[in-house]
């Protein structure tokens, strides 16, 4: 299921969009601190909890039982599935100059906005000049957590299906925390109308501000 949603994704993420995705962001944070904080901060850790919670609630893996220790397990899983993923993603970025972190929408409309939003998932912008890139990081980190994860889990699930099932699924999960970053302050304040972006700080003539996100 996770695949096809993922196919569905990059489908929609790969349509032309209406503007670069390249800007440079209005932000002091340097990749290491982007990437410390995507892996170790607070909201690192709840997504792990919850992650966890989630699987302890549907029993999976089976194998690993319930309670205090199958939760424990499924935690470790899950944050170090994390921890492997973000890993492989900085080193990439950093040897090709992707831009880590989600850069909001400029653009006015849903539509838009959400096309924005998932397109991130498979296009970023650089760190060396203006202008977007595939992001080779973030799919290598989402690979190589779906794959290596494998060692970890039951005797079962160390398939190629499985790998790709995982892989699929973390996808998907980044999908979806792309699309409440970019909508978190409607859906926290639903009558608040979103403010026009503000003007260009950037010395190149009139390029839109694309801020990053801190949820």
């Amino acid at each position: 299921m996770y695949t096809r949603i993922s196919i569905a994704i990059l489908a929609v993420a790969v349509m032309p969009l209406p503007q670069a995705l390249g800007q440079v962001p209005n932000s002091t944070e340097t990749q290491k601190d982007v990437f410390l904080r995507q892996t170790f901060g607070v909201n690192a850790v709840a997504r792990s909890v919850a992650g966890a919670g989630f699987a302890q609630i549907q029993g999976k893996p089976r194998e690993w039982g319930g309670g205090v220790t199958g939760f424990g397990k499924r935690l470790a899983s899950g944050f170090g599935s994390h921890l492997v993923k973000h890993t492989i993603q900085f080193g990439v970025a950093t040897v090709r100059h992707e831009r880590l972190g989600y850069q909001k929408s400029q653009d006015q409309g849903f539509g838009r906005r959400m096309r924005h939003a998932l397109a991130s998932t498979v296009i970023v912008g650089r760190t060396d000049r203006e202008g977007n890139t595939f992001a080779a990081g973030h799919l290598s980190g989402v690979l190589g957590a779906g794959f290596i994860s494998r060692l970890w889990q039951p005797a079962r699930l160390h398939t190629i299906s499985s790998g790709f099932s995982t892989s699929g699924m973390i996808f998907a999960t980044d999908a979806l925390g792309n699309i409440l970053r970019e909508f978190w302050p409607e859906i926290r304040h639903p009558r608040r109308k979103r403010n026009p972006p503000p003007a260009s700080f950037s010395a190149t003539p009139d390029p839109a501000v694309v801020k990053p996100d801190k949820f």
